[in-house]
């Protein structure tokens, strides 16, 4: 019983590391471009070339958000269906 509960841990523990650099990405991203449209610095020539980065990253970012409620309800409901 012990060792199950250290592998899920370890597992928890990875999927959280996994996520966090998941979502920091974008957001670097999303943070850089917002600055250099901001000072008139557009680092892929033009302004809606920096835009569509922005736009890009946001839409990676929302995908990871719904995913992680979708396994976050998965999880819900078998929590449930066990109790």
């Amino acid at each position: 019983m012990k060792e199950e509960i250290d592998r899920q841990n370890e597992i928890k523990e990875e999927m959280i590391h996994n996520i966090s650099h998941d979502l920091k990405t974008p957001i670097a991203l999303i943070q850089t471009y917002a600055q250099s449209i901001k000072d008139d610095i557009y680092p892929y020539g033009d302004k809606d070339s920096s835009v569509d980065v922005i736009l890009e990253n946001t839409d990676r970012l929302e995908k990871k958000v719904k995913s992680l409620l979708y396994l976050k309800s998965i999880r819900l409901h078998k929590w449930t269906n066990w109790r």
